[in-house]
């Protein structure tokens, strides 16, 4: 009985009808609404001129739309077309405004990254930015350009915390970067070394090797620097390593190499920091020492003869440089010898002859 129905009315069983869309007529701009800047073709919704309410397609009728005007805006019922018009311009001159503020403030914020990035590679104060930069960059459009782009220039922001924030972000994307890229890599090896601040602070730096598959080639890049918050040992500046591993989300088992000083915090046979990421990779790793480490210890075999000749240089470099009369002298003497010369250098310490 269904079937006969069916063909009856010409309903084909299974089959969706396609939703009915409507389209906006210009006409609707005297109910106060006008098309919706964010439509497309199979999302039409009407928005408001007055209170900028956005409504289902299905609500682009005259009577549904005179209903919202009439509810929500009765004072407004009688005004003429022109009215919203005008209000249809004022909405576009607004969103114009609003537009070229946002890339003119995108702007902003790409030239204050580019100069903290600028602080950062030359390694220079938080406050080169305002102290420095700013003022010159000032002096320069004024010259060149005149008052209008001087105006710009001062919008720049570049104060302290500013750079400081900037570079941290930099800091961050770079950091996620080479994180990636690792990953990416699969394999890696690493390169530790325990080491003090001028603050005195411990600290880890950690550089890695990887494979960069867009360039095709291995890359050395530094990874990280950890500070060590209490002692410097074995377990400690393990620690320190693995939880930087777990919080990036690498993995031990595609480390295939360590590479550090012969320190026995460092490379010791039981319980050194590169046992514990042997065990920790469950591989066999290539440990290999830093090769300074070994000309140092090179450097306690020396002969007898080269010791004297190295111990009495470095008396006469440290009596040279131990006072600035004598650094002055020294200079003179210099002079002397070698008319042309205008300076002198000679390192003050040498610790590669000392046990």
């Amino acid at each position: 009985m269904s079937q006969k129905n069916d063909d009856k009315t010409g309903i084909v069983p299974g089959k969706k009808r396609k939703p009915f869309i409507r389209h906006y007529n210009h006409e609707y701009i005297k109910y106060g609404f006008i098309l919706w800047p964010n439509s497309t073709e199979e999302d039409i919704r009407p928005m408001c001129i007055i209170c900028h309410e956005v409504l289902v397609n299905d609500a682009m009728k005259p009577a549904k739309m005179l209903r919202h005007l009439k509810a929500k805006h009765s004072e407004l019922e009688k005004k003429p077309r022109e009215y919203f018009e005008r209000r249809k311009q004022e909405l576009g001159l607004q969103t114009k405004t609003f537009k070229q503020n946002f890339i003119h403030n995108k702007s902003l914020l790409k030239c204050s990254y580019l100069v903290a990035l600028r602080i950062a590679k030359t390694r220079k104060s938080f406050t080169t930015g305002e102290n420095l930069i700013k003022p010159v960059l000032i002096d320069v459009c004024l010259e060149m350009f005149g008052l209008s782009a001087v105006d710009k220039i001062k919008s720049i922001p570049l104060s302290n915390d500013t750079i400081r924030r900037r570079i941290e972000k930099l800091s961050e994307n770079v950091e996620y970067q080479l994180i990636q890229k690792i990953k990416e890599s699969t394999l890696f090896a690493i390169q530790i070394d325990e080491s003090c601040d001028i603050s005195k602070k411990a600290i880890l730096i950690c550089y890695v090797r990887y494979i960069d598959f867009t360039l095709e080639e291995i890359k050395e890049e530094f990874l990280c620097c950890i500070e060590l918050v209490s002692y410097k040992t074995s377990d400690e500046i393990f620690k320190a390593l693995n939880s930087y591993v777990i919080k990036h989300s690498l993995e031990w088992k595609n480390c295939v190499g360590v590479c550090s000083d012969g320190a026995a915090s460092m490379a010791g046979r039981h319980c050194g920091v590169t046992k514990r990421i042997q065990q920790a990779a469950n591989s066999d790793l290539l440990i290999t020492h830093c090769i300074i480490h070994r000309q140092h210890l090179a450097a306690k075999s020396l002969s007898t003869e080269l010791h004297e000749v190295l111990a009495e240089s470095i008396k006469i470099i440290n009596f040279i440089k131990k006072s600035d009369l004598n650094s002055r002298l020294f200079a003179i003497f210099c002079q002397r010898l070698v008319p042309n010369m205008s300076s002198y250098y000679c390192i003050q310490k040498f610790d590669g002859s000392r046990g």
